[in-house]
């Protein structure tokens, strides 16, 4: 059970942790045997006060010099928080919680799969290929033979100047981590990793 929380500088720090010590209270009563993590912007609000056996995974400052950004768990050793880039524009950084035990991606095993790779001028030659066919030798009385005919030429056609490719797909890559997209996250984490803020600057931005 993960909850977010946000205590905005200006709030009373003694009415948010008694509304999260109930609102965590209840879920703890209906869930007993879950995992319970509290993460977010605590500001000036410590939830030990109110949960003492709830333990803190974030030794780091977050926002310059300050540690605002905090995860709770009641899992004692069970996490550890790493540092990572900023997201976005934000000022915080974003954290990266990992856990004690081998989580499922690394016991799973990746998958290789054939893919067809697109050369740049590959739809170029396709439509040259459909501009110089004559269709009318595919033509039957039978619509579904005709179909499959069409089907199957046109499948050639790309086989032709499409490339075979053999990839690895890992259980948790995402559909929209692209090669583009990690070159940038790599961009950033080098320029992060450097120290030097002016460059760090500009990989967030291309990476936005």
């Amino acid at each position: 059970m993960i909850t977010a929380v946000y205590i905005p500088p200006d709030a009373n720090a003694k009415t948010a942790i008694a509304l999260l010590h109930g609102s965590s209270g209840h879920l703890q009563s209906i869930y007993p045997d879950a995992v319970h993590i509290i993460a977010g912007d605590f500001n000036h609000a410590d939830l030990k006060t109110a949960l003492p056996k709830f333990h803190q995974h974030v030794k780091c400052a977050t926002r310059k010099a300050n540690n605002l950004d905090k995860v709770y768990s009641n899992i004692s050793q069970g996490y550890r928080a790493r540092p990572l880039p900023h997201l976005g524009q934000s000022d915080h950084l974003s954290l990266h919680l990992i856990s004690a035990y081998t989580p499922h991606r690394k016991t799973v095993p990746t998958i290789t799969k054939t893919i067809k790779s697109w050369p740049k001028d590959a739809a170029e030659q396709l439509q040259d290929c459909f501009d110089r066919t004559n269709w009318d030798v595919s033509e039957h009385q039978d619509l579904e033979v005709f179909t499959d005919s069409v089907l199957c030429y046109i499948k050639n056609c790309i086989d032709t100047v499409t490339v075979d490719k053999r990839i690895r797909v890992f259980p948790n890559r995402k559909p929209w981590m692209t090669q583009e997209v990690q070159r940038l996250l790599k961009t950033r984490n080098t320029a992060f990793r450097s120290g030097d803020r002016t460059v760090y600057s500009t990989a967030r931005v291309n990476l936005k």
